[in-house]
């Protein structure tokens, strides 16, 4: 059997979207969309994940750029997990 180790992490912190973007063509099609991921139960799962000592992190969903504070309480929450 092989140990498996993670390096690599896409995390999917939303599907709201403000629809105001400069570029933003889905804004012809409906109302700003609310969905939120519950961060503090991502980061807990995550605490159990085999992951290497090192992590890409990839923000993904709805427009991340809206949850900044989250971004950066991901990278110090995975930072700390112990190994």
């Amino acid at each position: 059997m092989t140990d498996i180790n993670i390096n690599h992490i896409t995390l999917g912190i939303s599907n709201g979207c403000n629809l105001k973007c400069k570029y933003c063509f889905c804004a012809d099609f409906g109302p700003p969309i609310d969905g939120f991921t519950r961060f503090d139960e991502l980061l807990e799962f995550l605490k159990y994940l085999p992951l290497e000592d090192e992590v890409t992190l990839i923000f993904a969903g709805g427009e991340v750029t809206l949850f900044e504070d989250n971004i950066y309480l991901a990278y110090e929450s995975i930072s700390k997990f112990n190994r």
